[in-house]
């Protein structure tokens, strides 16, 4: 095999190991974020809004009916939005965008509300929060 021959069949395998990995890679990345997370938090009587740390967050918010999830990711840029008591706010710290006590967008750069995820009550009292990673 001569010099050039072996330098034009790394070539192609490299270019051939680096094209497989380009296609493969989006591929097994989206199919491990399709996995659903449960996480079970045990919410106490007296507690009307709860903040969850994982990942960005949750808030959950007890209400007369059972209870609903917020999530915590802002839906401007995804900063992770912060709880003001006083003010019954959620209130992002990047860009300032305000939303209300149930996640309903007020001002801010942001165009849509936080969103709301699912809870269930199993028959125990566990509040079940599914959270898609």
């Amino acid at each position: 095999m001569k010099r050039r021959e072996f330098f034009k069949n790394l070539a192609h395998g490299l270019f051939s190991f680096f094209g497989v990995g380009l296609i493969v890679y989006p591929i097994l990345r989206f199919l491990s974020h399709a996995k659903e997370t449960i996480k079970t938090v045990i919410f106490h009587p007296s507690e009307t809004l709860l903040k969850i740390n994982y990942k960005q967050g949750v808030y959950l918010k007890r209400k007369e009916n059972g209870s609903e999830a917020i999530s915590a990711k802002c839906t401007h840029l995804g900063c992770t939005v912060a709880y003001n008591e006083r003010k019954s706010e959620f209130h992002c710290p990047c860009h300032g965008s305000i939303y209300d006590k149930n996640g309903k967008r007020l001002s801010g750069p942001a165009k849509k509300s936080l969103s709301l995820l699912p809870v269930r009550k199993e028959k125990n009292g566990d509040l079940i929060i599914t959270l898609k990673e």
